[in-house]
């Protein structure tokens, strides 16, 4: 009987631990449902930015929250117009967005600092801008008046291929040039003429001698359209290293995730910038080295007098950019200090 009342009493312990585990597991599942967010990115699923950046964000997200936040992600204009995506954040349509800012510069005039033609010439330097001299700050201060949290996703050039070699400035005078925005402005100030063409239209616009030179980015993107097939001349230096897409997430939304979850969702963006600097940096030295082995692409740096010349054409928009807004004049005025401090002006 002795046996037997313990071998009960044993049972009877083991099955109210077991409850006790499955309530206590219950109660944590309750506490922390599974949050499901949508993203939307404008750009292509195409572009290897699309994976690089936005996939491996909401990956690496719901594994290190433990799958208690899902971000499905979603390319351009499978959702909505791209145009819309900040305005959709704003108002909590999407919980998440990826895309320029600068398109949305009347609500984020600062935006505009973020690819200046001529500024920066080393990954390092774009790094030092935003996260020690602050210049991230100004644009998710501009950026949260709208109830919007911002996070800068990579660093990247602007680099120009064409169809003839560009050796000179004289080279590209006349010369029909792919481009946008600032860039306009510059590439007119330097003699060019400036072509508008959306990202789809720049192959075939190059093919049939719309216009005899187009930027999408620099090698990374260059290659990503296929545009060594028909301009086998890359021209050095970048006309502009800065960034381009962020994240943009609904604070609302954020608010509502627990606090470890709002952490690690912060952490994995604030080091996406460093991670994804660096790797861009490598990818745009790997693609140039591979399309200049395998397709017979040359690479024309233009002389030193030329660059200066640049330069100078380069100072007048960076002037007509801080007239946007006070945090644009202290922007550019932050971004002369130190340009100057380092031996560029």
């Amino acid at each position: 009987m002795v046996r037997r009342t313990r071998k009960s009493s044993c049972a009877v312990w083991i099955a109210a631990v077991l409850v006790a585990v499955c309530l206590v597991a219950g109660q944590a599942m309750a506490a922390d449902p599974v949050v499901k967010w949508r993203c939307q990115a404008g750009i292509a699923l195409s572009s290897p930015t699309f994976t690089e950046s936005v996939v491996r964000v909401a990956n690496q997200i719901k594994a290190e929250t433990n799958g208690r936040l899902v971000i499905e992600t979603f390319p351009a204009g499978a959702l909505i117009p791209n145009e819309e995506i900040f305005p959709a954040v704003k108002r909590g349509m999407l919980e998440m967005g990826f895309a320029v800012p600068a398109y949305w510069k009347s609500d984020i005039p600062v935006a505009t600092v973020c690819a200046l033609p001529y500024a920066f010439k080393e990954y390092w330097e774009v790094m030092y801008f935003y996260k020690k001299l602050g210049f991230e700050k100004m644009l998710s201060d501009e950026v949260a008046k709208h109830n919007v949290l911002y996070w800068t996703d990579h660093a990247l050039p602007v680099e120009i291929v064409t169809k003839t070699p560009i050796r000179t400035l004289a080279d590209l005078k006349g010369k029909k040039i792919r481009t946008y925005g600032q860039f306009a402005k510059f590439f007119n100030e330097i003699g060019a003429q400036p072509v508008s063409a959306s990202g789809p239209e720049i192959y075939t616009g190059l093919a049939t001698g719309v216009f005899e030179g187009a930027h999408w980015a620099g090698a990374v993107g260059a290659n990503s359209l296929a545009l060594y097939e028909v301009c086998k001349n890359h021209m050095k230096p970048s006309i502009s290293l800065g960034t381009e897409e962020g994240f943009f997430i609904n604070k609302k939304a954020f608010d509502k995730l627990p606090k470890d979850v709002q952490k690690i969702v912060k952490d994995i963006l604030d080091n996406q910038f460093w991670i994804r600097t660096i790797e861009y940096a490598y990818h745009e030295e790997e693609v140039l080295g591979k399309v200049v082995e395998k397709q017979g692409v040359k690479v024309i740096t233009l002389p030193a007098e030329d660059q200066k010349k640049m330069a100078q054409a380069a100072v007048k928009i960076w002037d007509e950019t801080a007239k946007g807004g006070p945090n644009n004049a202290k922007a550019i005025e932050m971004l002369k200090k130190y340009l100057k401090e380092v031996g560029r002006l």
